[in-house]
């Protein structure tokens, strides 16, 4: 049985970017075979937009996936066997998982926009209160009489 492979606990990625995973592991040899597990589907080989790419003397050992979707968000996982005929028997294969986020393109920009929102209702509260108090302050001098006249 390989030496378990090695994944951060999570990957952060924004949505539309590329996200990139490598499966690491202590053992160093070849005929290593490697399988992902990403977003429902294995993969053994190059398909779509997931390449699978050399990391070191491990075949495959690194995920590629272009154009990340929020349907993408989960969990990763890397399985590696010495046999394809092993791969999925976790008496001779191991596995590791990291859990994939997915952040919207816009994320940041609520924050934003919402202290803009406050700074704009402030404003209009002060221009309001003081347009109300100039307004009774000159109607209070208007009812003034002066002892002069």
């Amino acid at each position: 049985k390989p030496y378990h492979p090695k994944l951060p606990l999570s990957v952060t990625v924004v949505e539309g970017e590329k996200l990139t995973v490598v499966c690491t592991t202590d053992l160093h040899g070849s005929g290593l075979k490697v399988k992902w597990l990403f977003a429902g589907k294995n993969y053994t080989a190059d398909e779509g937009r997931v390449r699978l790419l050399p990391n070191g003397n491990v075949n495959a050992g690194k995920l590629s996936v272009e154009n990340i979707g929020m349907n993408d968000r989960g969990n990763v996982s890397c399985y590696l066997a010495y046999d394809w005929n092993d791969i999925d028997n976790p008496h001779f294969a191991s596995n590791g998982t990291t859990t994939l986020r997915v952040k919207d393109k816009l994320a940041a920009l609520w924050p934003f926009l919402g202290i803009c929102a406050e700074v704009v209702v402030l404003c209009a509260i002060i221009l309001i209160y003081e347009k109300k108090r100039n307004k009774s302050e000159l109607e209070e001098s208007d009812t003034d009489q002066s002892p002069d006249t």
